[in-house]
């Protein structure tokens, strides 16, 4: 019976077949293989038969060769079928069909050592390279198309294998019988067979599919994996219906119908991008009539047997049930998890310690734009997802130190039943609203505290996963920190650690991961400084991949922890500033007698408050003082930010710039190796001087990381000091009262450790990466 059908098939696409042998014959699989030559008195001139000649004083006369018999093609080859429901309908036929047609085509050049799969939620052999296409090979594929496997017992050799289909790693239960498109393992199987093969020549892998996956990044793992080993993987996509096989293959072939699949593959391995007509493509398809479309014209409407035909019939037989599906289609769309749209939670653990002051400040300007840039970045790659965010934010500090109430997810609300367009508006109004809610909580957000360096992520990410609200089909929890957790195995030695019990952190980490896991949300590092949280992640990997699910199976720790993301590049510039020596050079002449010095002061007193918070209290930094009237003095030199003194007296009358700035030029010489020099230039007078002290200062400290910030403050003269700004390359800065001076003191020391421009590039970052990883990961 299966040898009948699969004769009557071949019969069906003889023509094809027969275009198909032609061009895998002349571009796909050409002689590669030839027997020796021999020497002979006619075909090609050989060098080498000359030289002989001339060593033997012509005794040989033989200078040229000719080839005992033709060439052979060496191939090692592999086809897969996508059997998945994705494919169910027109696509599967087509497939089918293709299937038959490129089968027989290997028939016709006598090449039978190639192997055949088919995959769905599981992959079946069907024929491997040593067995022939014969009638138990054909039950073998009736059978996995049908979506069951027949008696193993009337199978033989490869196709009983049939029966020992392997499900793909990820898919669970009943579910995973069904549901699911296994064409990463497919791919990997075809890899394991071309490397088993008996021929050393070049290896290829034909998928026929829609691209559709439920694999993830593993498709592309696997793909990457196959062009290492230099297989050749060509994704083939046959039918009318939209398919992804273009956005998943790296090499690709489109073929509206099966006899287009012919000058498709010509036009991709001849290189000739030549684009048939559309009227021609128009006749084609009015004049041919595929195996798939014969079968349901004989159900339905025998007068026209074109696809446009069949398909044309089905629109006009059901308009009022198309248009009434389409309604309910746009409904689930803007329900959140129920039909096609891709609801995504995102939370962002935050630091909100000392130390993460200068990224505070950027999340606080910047969230709206990541909550804006993820939507367009993931519609730009994924168009036909519709896609809703929400997010939630949940602040951390250190065991035992008051934290803010997180802000949780926002829960959609109830749309109308009836009403695509009030559905839609309800829910674009629901997440503005919300999202204006959550800017709003983020501004009321400070950094302090912390204490050691070391903080309670593991207890922050125990507490994302138990309390907020998740209820999307993906859950992200965006991890923004520059201190790792407590527990002397997830840090280096010389990091002072209040809490370095080993054993205690790793059951922390234990509990937080297996409830990250237990709730499905994955999760993503950000690293602000990469050196002192590298090794945490390390671990966390590894506890990861050591954790076993209560059913008994692993964890996956490359799905579950994302690829981490550096916030600065190194090697660029982009370096965290972590120890640094500032240099403060203050105006201490008469205008700045009284209020305007004490003001001064306390300016002064912050910024260094600030400094101390982002050390942690460990005292990295150096600070020189100088100040100045129209002489100069030194009343700091390089002192430990732990022991400078938090006020000096003033005394002085003129103001002269040079001189002060030949002073802080001294200072700077006494910068430690490794040390980020910050000059604060400050003055309320019309000084002269200063423009070449400045140029010097540039010249010499720029490699090292160098910042310079003039300030006027109160009366001083803008054009002066802004010149002595522009001299070395700094930022001038005007404080024309008390107050705005201690704002610019203060957002100088926030933004004095973070590296030039990241701060500003921080939604950048995260936006791409966030929505690179939603796509990667995914879809």
């Amino acid at each position: 019976m299966a040898a009948t059908e699969w004769a009557s098939a071949e019969r069906a696409v003889a023509k094809c077949a027969e275009e198909l042998c032609t061009v895998l014959e002349e571009c796909v699989m050409p002689h590669n293989r030839h027997t020796r030559r021999r020497p002979d008195v006619k075909g090609q001139f050989s060098p080498q038969r000359v030289v002989i000649a001339c060593m033997t004083e012509w005794r040989h006369r033989k200078i040229y060769t000719s080839k005992t018999a033709g060439g052979k093609r060496n191939y090692a080859f592999c086809l897969a079928l996508d059997a998945s429901l994705s494919m169910d309908g027109v696509l599967q036929c087509c497939a089918v069909e293709s299937l038959v047609a490129v089968v027989s085509a290997l028939g016709m050049m006598g090449l039978d050592s190639f192997s055949v799969i088919v995959f769905g939620s599981r992959v079946t052999l069907v024929k491997s390279e040593d067995q022939p296409w014969d009638a138990a090979t054909v039950h073998g594929l009736l059978a996995a198309l049908s979506h069951r496997i027949e008696d193993p017992s009337a199978m033989r050799g490869a196709t009983a294998a049939a029966a020992t289909a392997a499900a793909p790693r990820g898919e669970s239960g009943a579910l995973g019988n069904v549901y699911g498109t296994a064409d990463a393992d497919a791919v990997e199987y075809g890899l394991n067979l071309l490397r088993e093969s008996g021929s050393s020549g070049p290896k290829k892998l034909w998928v026929f599919t829609d691209g559709y996956t439920s694999c993830g990044q593993r498709l592309t793992e696997a793909l990457v994996d196959a062009d290492k080993e230099g297989v050749e993987v060509l994704g083939i996509a046959v039918g009318p219906d939209r398919s992804f096989t273009s956005t998943v293959y790296q090499h690709w072939v489109r073929a509206a119908m099966p006899t287009a699949l012919s000058p498709a593959l010509r036009a991709l391995f001849s290189r000739e991008a030549v684009r048939a007509p559309m009227a021609a493509q128009s006749a084609s398809l009015q004049d041919s009539t595929p195996l798939w479309a014969r079968m349901r014209v004989r159900d339905t409407c025998p007068s026209d047997s074109s696809i446009q035909g069949i398909l044309g019939s089905m629109q006009q037989a059901f308009p009022d049930l198309a248009a009434k599906m389409d309604s309910i289609r746009k409904l689930k769309l803007v329900r959140g998890n129920a039909g096609g749209v891709m609801q995504v939670d995102v939370a962002f653990v935050l630091d909100v310690t000392g130390s993460m002051r200068p990224w505070l400040g950027a999340v606080k300007e910047q969230l709206r734009a990541i909550m804006q840039d993820i939507g367009p970045k993931f519609a730009e790659k994924w168009p036909q997802v519709p896609i809703l965010l929400r997010f939630a934010v949940l602040p951390y500090r250190d065991i035992g130190e008051e934290t803010p109430d997180p802000h949780d997810f926002e829960p959609i609300p109830v749309l109308p039943a009836d009403d695509v367009d009030g559905a839609q508006a309800a829910m674009d109004r629901f997440c503005a609203e919300a999202h204006s809610r959550l800017q709003a909580y983020v501004k009321t957000l400070s950094a302090s505290g912390g204490g050691d360096e070391p903080e309670d992520l593991l207890g922050a990410l125990t507490t994302s996963a138990n309390t907020l609200s998740w209820e999307g089909r993906v859950r992200l929890a965006i991890v923004l920190t520059d201190a790792p957790c407590h527990g002397s195995n997830f840090h280096a030695e010389d990091i002072a650690d209040s809490l370095p019990d080993p054993d205690a952190a790793k059951s922390a980490a234990k509990t937080a991961l297996r409830a990250l896991d237990k709730h499905g949300i994955d999760t993503m590092l950000c690293h602000v400084k990469r050196d002192a949280t590298r090794q945490m992640e390390e671990q966390l990997r590894s506890i990861y991949a050591s954790l076993r699910r209560p059913d008994g199976s692993l964890i996956d720790p490359s799905r579950r922890l994302l690829k981490s993301l550096d916030l600065f590049k190194p090697g660029d510039g982009g370096e965290v500033r972590q120890s640094m020596h500032l240099v403060f050079v203050l105006d201490e002449s008469y205008s700045m007698n009284g209020a305007p010095w004490e003001a001064l002061m306390q300016a002064y007193r912050a910024f260094l408050d600030i400094r101390k918070d982002a050390n942690q209290g460990i005292g990295m930094d150096r600070v020189s003082v100088v100040l100045f009237d129209d002489t100069a003095r030194t009343v700091a030199a390089a002192l430990p930010i732990e022991e400078v003194p938090g006020h000096f007296a003033r005394t002085g009358s003129g103001t002269a710039f040079s001189p002060a700035l030949r002073d802080a030029e001294i200072a700077l010489r006494s910068t430690p190796p490794g040390y980020s020099p910050l000059v604060l230039f400050m003055s309320d007078g019309h000084g002269s001087g200063g423009e070449a002290e400045m140029a010097r200062i540039h010249e010499t400290y720029a490699g090292k990381g160098l910042q310079v910030h003039s300030i006027a403050f109160g009366g001083a003269k803008h054009e002066k000091l802004r010149l002595l700004a522009e001299h070395a390359h700094g930022a001038f800065h005007a404080a024309p009262d008390p107050t705005s001076l201690r704002m610019t003191f203060t957002r100088i020391a926030a933004a004095a450790g973070a590296a030039d421009g990241l701060v500003s590039q921080f939604a950048k970052y995260v936006a791409e990466n966030v929505a690179d990883k939603l796509v990667s990961e995914y879809m």
